[in-house]
């Protein structure tokens, strides 16, 4: 619910599961397996708009929720 203003503007919604989350756990710890995923979710947070949302959902898991109709911020 974190993603778009109102879910009605919601138009997609991509979800990303980590296959190797468990092995880079299992290796290096979880902090560090955490780590490499929200590296990756601000790595996806710089590239879309700021209308747009990338939500972690679960450990290893993430969701970039896309909306139908940009805000203001994007616009300028």
């Amino acid at each position: 619910a974190a993603s778009c203003t109102q879910w009605v503007r919601t138009v997609g919604v991509a979800y990303f599961r980590f296959v190797d989350f468990d092995k880079i756990k299992r290796v290096s710890g979880l902090p560090a397996a955490e780590q490499a995923v929200d590296d990756i979710a601000a790595v996806l947070r710089g590239r879309i708009r700021t209308s747009d949302a990338v939500v972690a959902i679960a450990p290893g898991e993430i969701a970039v929720c896309l909306c139908l109709i940009a805000d203001a911020a994007d616009l300028l």
